[in-house]
């Protein structure tokens, strides 16, 4: 039986025994390895170590060049097989909270190193209540108690108001986990914040974003939350992530947040978390490559089969590219690519010989589904000249019948483009498998079922 493909082959002994086993095949949701399956072996690189989560929800990290087999942080640990992301860095330099002292601020309380907190005022004071670990993540608690005499608030800024450089054009993210650790949120506004500063640390206007928040009691890992901004203001030139808790004149707070693993960097969307302790620290793009593809694919017909799911848009590309799958000739000009989100938001693929595109439009997206963020998606690709056809979670797209195709000698796993332009998937590959053929509209749609 297709590991990993083969639910909607059950029960069909004609298909069954229709369908030949995969060239190529690997189920790194189920196997969590790059070796176990059919066909050559991956090459995968990554020139810094990186962290995602294990099976039970802990935060681990992998050295150099070694891969992730990432899971869920709902609570139910479910894995969600390889993650590929782009190269990105934390530019808050503690990160993992160290050199803080319990007490209340102002009377021998003290901040983590690097971070601050604005001073007790208008009858509310803010206490370091300790710190410790929880799901991996260092954390920090902070009471913040009282009865307002004004309404006002608090800022917790995760770095100086200085500190690091921006500029105009450029999307920020700023993200932490925090749970409510005590107490209640009544009377008390909760926002995960990044801003825009002049040189001096104070904040130009308009270039700011706030997501209300509302932490639980519930685990830490489950409670990530950013907020992103767009600068539009030729003035900014640098960036704040920080955290506000909000009160009003004469409402009682009394609550305790657990707050982990600030970090800020430059994207649309948070990625996985890159600790630091002294400063900002980068994690390099993952590489996952096949060479050569001879043994296992053929030029003239075949059928790709996949299930993904991404995080975000890449940074540095166009939308359309969070590509779960490429072949090509190490160039732009000759390649077959699936990839999970199109300009339409539905997920579709392209074949591209010698520059001109053979498959795409109507043909490259099989509805007009958005693929949620995180949601799996299953596609496949079957291809032999004149003759292409894609299928989204068993819906058929509409034939190609001109099709001119490329010859290929590498497979790269999440990435397209060429050395110099690399576009990551940023999520994770569950499942791929390769059948030096081009199966049948039917099997198309039971293997995405």
């Amino acid at each position: 039986m297709i590991q990993g493909f083969s639910s909607g082959l059950i029960g069909n002994r004609e298909l069954i025994y229709e369908t030949d086993l995969p060239s190529f095949q690997r189920d790194f949701a189920a196997l969590k390895t790059l070796d176990h399956g059919t066909g050559p072996a991956i090459t995968f690189t990554r020139a810094s170590d990186a962290t995602y989560f294990d099976a039970n929800g802990v935060l681990q990290t992998a050295s150099n060049n070694v891969p992730r087999f990432d899971h869920s942080q709902d609570g139910a640990a479910n894995s969600l097989g390889l993650l590929i992301e782009e190269a990105r860095t934390n530019s808050i330099r503690n990160s993992q909270a160290g050199g803080s002292t319990n007490g209340v601020i102002g009377s021998g309380g003290v901040m983590p190193l690097n971070w601050s907190i604005t001073p007790n005022a208008n009858g509310v004071t803010s206490e370091i209540i300790g710190t410790g670990t929880e799901n991996g993540l260092a954390y920090i608690d902070i009471k913040f108690s009282g009865t307002p005499t004004s309404t006002g608030d608090v800022l917790i800024f995760f770095d100086s108001s200085n500190g690091v450089t921006a500029s105009n054009g450029q999307t920020w993210t700023s993200s932490n986990y925090a749970k409510l650790a005590n107490g209640s949120l009544s009377n008390a506004v909760i926002r995960t914040s990044v801003r825009g500063n002049l040189s001096d640390g104070s904040l130009v206007g308009a270039q700011l974003s706030n997501s209300t928040i509302t932490p639980t009691s519930s685990a830490l890992k489950t409670q990530r939350t950013s907020a992103t901004v767009t600068f539009s203001d030729a003035t900014v030139v640098r960036v704040l992530g920080f955290m506000t808790v909000v009160y009003t004149n004469a409402q009682p707070i009394d609550l305790t947040l657990r707050i982990a693993a600030p970090q800020l960097e430059q994207g649309a969307f948070p990625t996985s978390y890159i600790p630091t302790t002294t400063a900002a620290a980068t994690r390099s793009a993952d590489s996952a490559i096949v060479t050569p593809i001879s043994g296992f694919y053929n030029q003239a017909e075949g059928t790709f089969v996949t299930e993904s799911s991404y995080a975000g848009a890449n940074s540095a590309v166009s939308d359309s590219n969070r590509v779960t799958l490429q072949v090509d000739d190490t160039s732009l000009d000759n390649r077959t690519l699936i990839y999970n989100l199109g300009v339409n938001g539905s997920g579709g693929a392209q074949i591209i010989t010698a520059t001109a595109q053979q498959l795409g439009g109507s043909s490259a997206s099989p509805d007009s589904t958005v693929v949620a963020v995180g949601t799996a998606m299953r596609f496949g690709i079957a291809y032999k000249a004149n003759d292409a056809q894609t299928v989204k979670n068993a819906t058929l797209g509409v034939a190609d019948t001109v099709v001119s195709l490329p010859s290929v000698s590498r497979m790269r796993l999440g990435a397209s483009g060429a050395a110099t332009a690399v576009a990551l998937l940023n999520g994770h590959i569950r499942k791929i498998a390769y059948w030096p053929k081009r199966l049948s509209n039917t099997l198309l749609q039971q293997l995405t079922t």
